[in-house]
C-alpha cells in the first residue's frame, strides 16, 4: 500500500488469486517454508508450482525507483518470513 501511495499506481495489478500470488513471489520473494506448506496443501493450487527467485538483499537496489528511506520501509514490511 505504501508503494501505491508513493507512486500512484497499483503495486500488483492482477487478474486472479494465482496471478496475484505469482506477482507477489516475483516482486517480494519466495514464500517462507510455513507459507509454502500452506500453499502446497491448498486444493485450489493443486499442481501449481511458484517461481523461485533471488532478490537483492539491499532494499534500495530491490526498489530503485523509490526514495531510499521509503525503500527500506517497504522492504521491512514486505518480507515473506516472520
Amino acid at each position: 500500500m505504501i508503494i501505491e501511495m508513493a507512486t500512484g499506481n497499483p503495486y500488483l495489478p492482477s487478474s486472479s488469486d494465482l496471478d496475484l500470488l505469482h506477482k507477489i513471489v516475483l516482486k517480494v520473494g519466495n514464500l517462507s517454508p510455513h507459507l509454502q506448506n500452506i500453499f502446497s496443501k491448498s486444493p485450489i493450487f493443486a499442481g501449481v508450482v511458484l517461481p523461485q527467485v533471488q532478490h537483492p538483499k539491499n532494499a534500495r537496489k530491490k526498489y530503485p525507483k523509490l526514495n531510499g528511506l521509503l525503500a527500506d520501509i517497504v522492504h521491512i514490511h514486505a518480507r515473506t518470513e516472520s
